[in-house]
């Protein structure tokens, strides 16, 4: 499986919250016995209500029900993978060589050893399957953001093996729909965007893009865990893949709503606002970007700025210093977004265009083309140039 077909798969933070539930939902009489503590809807809650402060950003609240649970689930894999959940919303982005980095990848580890020691005494334990896939895909998902190819693709061959159990699970688990709703979808549509792989991907399960959108729509009634991802990745294939930004809208619109704190999604909510040519509605979520304390946030915002002035006031003169100041503060941006480098040069050029300045726009124009990651993207670069 390539890297980049994988992570379209099994894309960020999202096993954690399919585990959780995987354990209650598997076989309750037999996890009963081995582990009655999943039985107990108090900590069911705790956890769930742990995820929700993490999404929002307040890790305090989140951290003293941990160190609860930490008495309670004493090393339990549920308990690794939401401590890691935790700490790659506390430190996004990880970055090789930090800390947080190897923290994250000793939980996942130890999940691993776990895991494979329960597979060993049964190789059909499928909930130990699923911790595995869990582990190796956060692992892949580092390992690819900090460009460290070979071994995000063996994390990612070593996942792939276990995602197929989820097929036949989806009635009785229902977060399950949320990645066999990825894979369905990405299967056939990331070929389609991406031509170069479609050799390399006969070997695979064969996907089906509407399949794949209505089993994530019904994550979002039935999945408990999973349901913000289910959000986020309508969001992301309505807007990015299908480029149907009003069908995108109601879905990153419930995300700043229930989490107002999250910069990422409100990122996410400008540029989709932007897009809608609702321009004044974005300004409250650019600044909110422009504001925030980490560079990528700023980088972003400016970026989003630059589109507001170019697109909206006219102002071509402020909206290059925009993305100039956004160029600057990409240097202390890593890892970097393909897409909103794409999106920054894609404005610069366009703006050189449109003052007359036709050899820079030409320049920026195809530095949008070559780095950008969705057809609308670079369609619009190419048109330009």
């Amino acid at each position: 499986m390539t890297i980049s077909l994988f992570f379209s798969l099994v894309h960020k933070k999202i096993f954690i919250l399919l585990v959780l539930v995987f354990s209650l939902l598997i076989n309750p009489c037999n996890l009963m016995a081995q582990q009655g503590l999943w039985a107990d809807q108090v900590t069911i809650d705790k956890i769930h209500t742990a995820i929700q402060h993490i999404y929002n950003l307040d890790f305090a609240p989140a951290d003293k029900i941990i160190k609860e649970l930490d008495t309670q689930l004493q090393g339990e894999q549920a308990l690794l993978l939401l401590k890691a959940f935790r700490i790659l919303w506390k430190h996004m982005p990880l970055k090789e060589g930090t800390p947080a980095f190897q923290d994250f990848e000793t939980l996942l580890r130890e999940v691993i050893t776990k895991s494979a020691e329960e597979l060993k005494k049964d190789k059909n334990d499928l909930e130990a399957s699923f911790f595995m896939l869990a582990a190796h895909g956060y692992l892949a998902q580092i390992y690819v953001d900090n460009d460290l190819k070979m071994k995000a693709l063996g994390e990612a061959k070593n996942a792939y093996s276990y995602i197929k159990a989820g097929f036949d699970a989806t009635d009785a688990i229902p977060e399950y729909l949320f990645p066999c709703g990825l894979y369905n979808y990405y299967r056939v549509r990331y070929p389609e965007e991406n031509p170069f792989y479609k050799p390399f991907l006969w070997i695979f399960r064969s996907g089906d893009k509407d399949e794949g959108i209505r089993m994530l729509k019904e994550g979002t009634n039935r999945a408990v865990f999973t349901q913000v991802e289910c959000y986020i990745y309508l969001y992301h294939i309505y807007f990015r893949y299908e480029f149907e930004p009003k069908l995108a809208e109601p879905y990153v619109k419930n995300l700043v709503d229930r989490f107002p704190n999250n910069p990422i999604f409100a990122s996410h909510y400008a540029e989709l606002l932007l897009y809608l040519r609702q321009y004044q509605k974005s300004l409250t979520y650019i600044d909110q970007l422009i504001n925030a304390s980490q560079p990528e946030y700023r980088y972003q915002g400016a970026i989003f700025k630059g589109m507001y002035l170019e697109l909206h006031k006219k102002n071509y003169v402020e909206a290059l210093k925009s993305y100039q100041k956004a160029e600057k503060l990409s240097a202390q941006v890593s890892p970097k977004s393909l897409h909103r480098e794409s999106l920054l040069y894609l404005g610069i050029g366009r703006t050189h265009k449109t003052l007359g300045n036709t050899s820079l726009a030409r320049d920026n124009l195809r530095k949008a083309v070559n780095l950008a990651e969705y057809s609308f993207v670079r369609d619009e670069a190419r048109n330009l140039q």
